[in-house]
């Protein structure tokens, strides 16, 4: 297969030698190393033989001393193929643009596929994998994926694991998500488990380790919880990887404020549209002086494909954003809503900061200043709490 895709590109003849004696002609051919393949001998003193273009010259001019007639009966090879298209330019340069068209797009990434998500949006794994580089458009030398792996990996504890592949102009992202009861990987080595929060034991499980506290007892951040140093019954220390449950009453404060003149807004009609092209990650902007069309507006965005003669280019993409004009109108909110609705907001703003926590009791209190209504809520709450820390071989 490699042998005749050599010969086409090399060029080839296929010629007819007559003659009392053609096998003087082969041996002297043999004699020259001039290759000769697909040779073929009829009775009546004829034989046909192909050979390379560059050894055809050399072949003729055997024609007299063999004593023979050679005539080319037929010329094959790919500046044969293309003769007939020389004439026509526009046809040789737009297959050149084609050429290097499907060479530069090799150099993009045409697609980003995420796979193993099920509690994890996509969108937003999406979102951050392009903040660190990750997107179509982009060119795979740029890519770093073994910083952008451990980037992600530091930054989210539903991770447990993630790979990226590119293979061709496709970057596949394998995710393998954490579960809810999954904890994290543990150090390689003996540890302490130390507090990482303020508050009063409530209870504490130790499954490796010294316990170093007793429920009711009030610990402070970096204090240690259980350490990894065990004295057995003959007096030997041993180290060993702490491992334990804790559970701490904690007291937390969180506050919002919300304005007494809150706004909805309207659709008027009003529609505009803007348009951009992204190349390679750089955008060009279609409009020349405003960025905003309207004083209040909502808008959407879309990315489209950009396709030129029915192929789509991996590295360029249209963006198109649709603004909407909306008209301001004054809500009436009552101080019973309002602070309805800032509680609902703390009780979220707490949940985020006690994880897998809950909230034992709250105390609410409110007040106005400045014409903003200020809620304000205290809370008891119960929260696991420890992190691993390297061993205190000191014992202090």
């Amino acid at each position: 297969m490699v042998k005749r895709a050599i010969r086409f590109f090399r060029g080839y003849r296929r010629i007819e030698v007559s003659s009392a004696y053609p096998e003087r002609f082969l041996n002297m051919c043999l004699s020259r190393d001039i290759e000769l393949w697909d040779v073929e001998h009829f009775d009546d003193g004829c034989v046909r033989c192909t050979l390379s273009s560059r050894d055809c010259r050399t072949a003729l001019e055997l024609e007299k001393k063999c004593m023979c007639d050679i005539d080319i009966i037929k010329r094959g090879g790919f500046l044969t193929a293309v003769s007939p298209l020389s004439g026509r330019y526009f046809l040789i340069g737009a297959a050149a643009v084609c050429i290097f068209l499907c060479w530069a797009s090799s150099l993009f990434l045409w697609r980003v596929g995420i796979y193993g998500c099920k509690d994890i949006s996509e969108r937003e794994l999406s979102s951050q994998l392009a903040a660190l580089g990750l997107q179509p458009g982009v060119r795979i030398s740029s890519v770093d994926k073994e910083n952008i792996r451990l980037e992600l990996m530091n930054s989210r504890d539903d991770i447990a694991y993630i790979t990226i592949n590119i293979r061709g102009s496709e970057a596949r992202v394998d995710v393998k998500e954490r579960g809810p009861d999954e904890a994290p990987e543990l150090p390689l080595g003996p540890c302490d488990i130390v507090s990482d929060k303020d508050g009063v034991i409530k209870s504490i499980q130790v499954l490796e380790g010294e316990k170093l506290v007793s429920d009711g007892q009030t610990v402070i951040a970096g204090d240690r919880l259980v350490s990894g140093l065990m004295t057995s019954s003959q007096g030997e220390v041993r180290q060993v990887k702490s491992m334990a449950n804790v559970t701490l009453r904690t007291w937390r404060t969180v506050g919002a404020a919300l304005s007494r003149e809150i706004y909805a807004i309207d659709p008027t009609g009003r529609v505009r549209k803007d348009y951009a092209l992204e190349i390679g990650g750089r955008r060009i902007e279609g409009y020349v002086v405003e960025k905003s069309p309207f004083p209040w507006y909502y808008k959407t965005r879309e990315v489209l494909p950009l396709t030129v003669g029915g192929f789509t280019l991996p590295f360029a993409r249209v963006i198109k954003e649709t603004y909407y004009e909306c008209a301001p109108r004054l809500l009436e909110l009552s101080e019973e809503k309002c602070a309805l609705l800032l509680e609902d907001s703390c009780k979220a703003l707490l949940q985020g900061v006690i994880g897998d926590g809950s909230i034992v009791s709250s105390k609410i209190t409110t007040h106005f200043d400045g014409g903003r209504l200020y809620l304000t809520m205290e809370a008891e709450c119960e929260e696991k709490a420890g992190r691993y820390a390297p061993i205190d071989i000191t014992g202090e």
